[in-house]
């Protein structure tokens, strides 16, 4: 059995009107939907970099402290010790009998101004160095966000302008 319907033409552009906007709200969730996955997707990149940068900060840090307490066991190591009297009999050695002789402390390296200065000095650096990384990354993500933005309004006005192009 065949039923035919006849479409009255209002009835026609009716069903053409609804089924274009039920496609045009498609598109748009579709939009929003690829738009969210994308600031999602910046969001992860952002922090993986962010941690990178950081990581790679801690590793300069501890490189540089290595490479001052490297220096400063060298320079440790070179410094002339006194010789201990051999003489058992000196002045020296007899008045101090009641009292264990004790081996010379070694020379360790006085935390200075100049040194706090530098470590602060690189400490600020390192700072500023983050933050001008961090403000690149985020310039950089508002950039693909303006981008992307801005394609999908041309987008937009292109299938405003050609509705019947699909």
């Amino acid at each position: 059995m065949v039923i035919n319907v006849h479409i009255t033409p209002r009835e026609r552009e009716r069903l053409i009107r609804e089924e274009r906007q039920r496609r045009r709200i498609a598109r748009l969730l579709q939009v929003r939907q690829q738009t969210a996955e994308n600031a999602q997707l910046i969001r992860e990149q952002l922090l993986n970099e962010k941690k990178s940068n950081v990581d790679r900060i801690r590793k300069e840090l501890r490189r540089s402290i290595s490479e001052k307490v490297t220096e400063v066991a060298s320079v440790v190591r070179d410094t002339p010790r006194i010789p201990l009297p051999s003489d058992s009999t000196s002045a020296s050695t007899t008045a101090s009998k009641a009292h264990p002789t004790r081996t010379p402390r070694r020379h360790r390296h006085v935390f200075t101004k100049e040194d706090a200065k530098k470590a602060l000095e690189r400490g600020r650096r390192a700072h500023e160095r983050l933050l001008a990384e961090r403000a690149a990354a985020r310039k950089k993500a508002a950039d693909a966000i303006r981008l992307r933005r801005e394609a999908a309004e041309e987008a937009n006005l292109f299938n405003k302008a050609n509705p019947t192009t699909r």
